[in-house]
């Protein structure tokens, strides 16, 4: 079904597909488009969320593949951009590569948010085959995790497949050395701990016009400020046709 990934935006005009960090789900996104006259368009990803029964996928290409595909039928003839935050990036990065190389469809922009280019060696720890309580102090020390769900053993609990399958996500992606048409933007909070200047830095190596780098206030988390849906408008209002 078509709206498996994403419900289906009816409006014309540029399309905004968002994709969420590891554990995440599409909540991060849903008031964006009260902020913004962007048509904001959730990815809807297996194991979390609305698809919380379902489970969670553990390669790109499975997640990635289906997901352009789908993309590429609803978008028609409308102009479309790519945000991901964190490991929403390397997905957003991996749907633009299959639908420019499958689809013959150029984002007018991606946007790689707390995130280091996906073709460089990570310098974080592998935690997919961590023991539980192992993974999720690894998850909880990154920050963004509010006070009442991190004491809340139960809601953690329940997060741990799609942790530990997100993570197997990012630590067995293989990069083919595609280089994207589209521009891509990269925002980095500036006091994250996670994301290094050299590893944003190398996001122009992966598009063939440099990367433009805005440097935000906050940590890996920055992104819940409204800050950068006002961010994100402003980049997309010179990229779009319309």
């Amino acid at each position: 079904m078509l709206n498996d990934w994403f419900d289906p935006h009816p409006g014309a005009g540029l399309h905004l597909y968002c994709f969420p960090h590891a554990g995440g789900s599409e909540s991060l996104y849903l008031s964006w488009e009260q902020r913004t006259a962007l048509h904001v368009v959730p990815v809807l990803l297996p194991g979390r969320g609305r698809r919380a029964d379902e489970p969670a996928l553990t390669s790109t290409e499975k997640i990635t593949s289906p997901l352009a595909r789908q993309i590429a039928i609803h978008s028609r003839q409308r102009e479309i951009a790519l945000f991901g935050h964190s490991m929403g990036a390397l997905l957003a990065y991996a749907t633009a590569v299959a639908l420019e190389r499958d689809h013959g469809v150029v984002p007018v922009r991606l946007f790689a948010v707390a995130a280091g280019a996906p073709h460089r060696p990570s310098r974080l720890k592998s935690v997919r085959t961590l023991p539980d309580d192992e993974l999720l102090a690894e998850v909880l020390a990154t920050g963004g995790t509010p006070d009442a769900v991190r004491s809340d053993q139960d809601t953690l609990s329940h997060a741990l497949p799609a942790l530990r399958a997100d993570a197997t996500v990012v630590e067995t992606y293989r990069h083919r050395g595609h280089v994207l048409s589209c521009p891509v933007t990269v925002l980095v909070g500036r006091d994250d701990p996670v994301v290094t200047a050299d590893s944003v830095r190398r996001w122009s190596e992966l598009t063939t016009t440099p990367a433009m780098i805005r440097v935000l206030p906050g940590d890996h988390f920055f992104v819940r400020d409204p800050l950068v849906v006002d961010v994100v408008q402003r980049e997309l209002k010179g990229s779009a046709a319309t």
